[in-house]
């Protein structure tokens, strides 16, 4: 059985992780750092397994986490800013 640390240190094989591959991919020792940027707003999950289980995680978003870049907020489900909305714009 592998580490969390060995699972850091090998290249994902796998497209998606799950919470616990996340947070050793991104070099956590917890997996609560993972949950705590998901709450945050600075890391967005791919959705859950079998739609109610483990939340995954793109390896794509988390480079892009790990990179610092912002949240594409198309893909995020967050609202946009005001005035970008068409339900908001006045015809």
């Amino acid at each position: 059985m592998r580490s969390n640390l060995d699972a850091a240190l090998l290249p994902p094989t796998r497209r998606v992780l799950t919470t616990t591959e996340a947070a050793a991919y991104c070099g956590f020792k917890t997996p609560s750092a993972i949950r705590k940027a998901q709450l945050e707003g600075r890391l967005t999950p791919e959705g859950r397994r079998g739609g109610k289980g483990t939340w995954m995680w793109l390896v794509d978003e988390l480079d892009r986490f790990l990179r610092g870049a912002s949240v594409d907020t198309e893909r995020s489900g967050m609202p946009r800013p005001r005035g970008e909305d068409e339900e908001t714009k006045t015809k």
